[in-house]
């Protein structure tokens, strides 16, 4: 097929003759030596601010590459002078240079290195110069310039509002502040109040000395503020008025303005106020687990019944043997009977039995027998499946052992608690 006359044949197609120096990108002919939309090869695109020159991207005239735009470094306020050179938070770039509005300068934001302008005559988080903060109740003013002259060239002073003092960098109001009562630092005490500058003692407590005391009841001033109790003594109010009295039991020893056995009392063990915590009794002066149980990580368990410390502490029994009986980790005799079978470790009587019902298990080795009574009419009592009469007397017969001992099942019903069952 023959070409037009403004044609020419390359690679087997018509296309446009172009000539020698021009490019054919697609149905155009292109210098790619100047055009920004395929400068240097078909296709590659200048960006904006760019120009194209002897066939390759570059920066109009003034400006510069940074990264991958063009930036002008005279007024760009993120790239000001050089590239990369941020201006401070409202600030602006001039001539290449950062400059803040009238009145600001230029501080540390306080959370990374970036900058911000602020106005030093006013700015709370720095007041005078950069990074001088007041204080949560003080204020920043401007100063006149005389002042701020006498004062080291600071424009601005932390300064508290009227009626108010400065107390390091806090405003206080001496009239009534406890902790800066008519002057900084001084503090009135415990039991007062501050009044006009003046710290007064509050409704039934009396000044004796710097102190405020309620003469009824200390016994450091009990009565008059020269009287003091003995150590085994307490301020006590009588017929007569205020008075120290002498602890009522031999040994007591007064702990505040009361009496106490430091050998037995688990409020004040061993000494007044060592309050023994976690199950903890008072034994000859000292914090211990009574009687039965065992200390495991500063709490009283049962090793013998606890199913997470099973004879030892931290002996956890597992699910095939959940229960712990005499320290040892059992299936339990309730198993597939009841659910939340509560152990009983010794032969006792269980009273107060809820109108729910409920099961108890055991493997006590020696028990021979039970009863049950104050069950209402057509609740049932149960011992490993078998059921007890609950009529009065003895049960005569206990079915044979399951899984090592007994489970006992009440069922729910009744109006009261009176219900109980006795192991024997």
């Amino acid at each position: 097929m023959p070409c037009a006359s403004v044609e020419v044949c390359s690679s087997a197609a018509c296309g446009q003759d172009c000539g020698a120096a021009l490019t054919q990108c697609g149905a155009s002919c292109v210098d790619t030596q100047t055009n920004t939309q395929h400068c240097g090869t078909c296709d590659h695109i200048c960006g904006p601010r760019y120009l194209c020159a002897s066939g390759a991207c570059a920066c109009q005239t003034g400006l510069t590459e940074c990264g991958t735009e063009c930036k002008d470094l005279q007024n760009d306020s993120a790239n000001c002078g050089s590239c990369g050179m941020a201006c401070p938070l409202g600030g602006a770039c001039i001539a290449g240079m950062c400059q803040c509005p009238p009145g600001q300068s230029p501080c540390s934001n306080g959370q990374d290195s970036t900058s911000v302008c602020v106005a030093l005559a006013t700015d709370h988080s720095n007041c005078g110069r950069c990074g001088l903060a007041c204080g949560n109740t003080q204020q920043c003013l401007e100063q006149p310039a005389d002042a701020a002259a006498a004062d080291g060239g600071l424009p601005g002073i932390c300064t508290c509002p009227g009626g108010l003092t400065a107390c390091g960098t806090a405003c206080a109001d001496t009239r009534s502040d406890e902790a800066n009562c008519g002057a900084c630092g001084h503090a009135c005490g415990s039991n007062s109040a501050c009044s006009a500058g003046v710290c007064t003692c509050l409704p039934g407590f009396s000044p004796c000395g710097d102190q405020c005391v309620n003469l009824l009841i200390d016994p450091g001033h009990c009565g008059t503020c020269t009287t003091v109790c003995g150590a085994t003594q307490t301020c006590t109010l009588r017929d007569a008025g205020p008075g120290c009295v002498n602890c009522p039991n031999a040994g007591d020893v007064r702990c505040g303005n009361t009496c106490a056995n430091l050998q037995t009392s688990s409020s004040n063990c061993g000494g007044c106020g060592n309050v023994c915590l976690n199950g903890k009794v008072c034994q000859t002066g000292q914090c211990a687990c009574p009687a039965g149980l065992t200390e495991c990580l500063s709490q009283c368990v049962n090793a013998q019944t606890d199913p997470n410390n099973c004879g030892t502490c931290g002996t956890v029994c597992p699910a095939a043997r959940p229960n712990c009986f005499g320290g040892m980790c059992v299936a339990g005799p309730c198993d597939g009977l009841c659910t939340g079978a509560i152990p009983i470790p010794m032969k006792t009587t269980i009273s107060g039995i809820t109108t729910n019902g409920g099961c108890w298990q055991t493997l006590i080795p020696d028990v021979i027998g039970g009863n049950c009574g104050n069950f209402a009419t057509g609740r049932t009592m149960t011992v490993n499946g078998m059921l007890e009469p609950c009529v009065g007397g003895n049960w005569p017969s206990l079915p044979a052992k399951r899984a090592g001992g007994y489970c006992y099942v009440v069922s729910p019903g009744g109006t009261d608690t009176s219900a109980f069952f006795t192991v024997f």
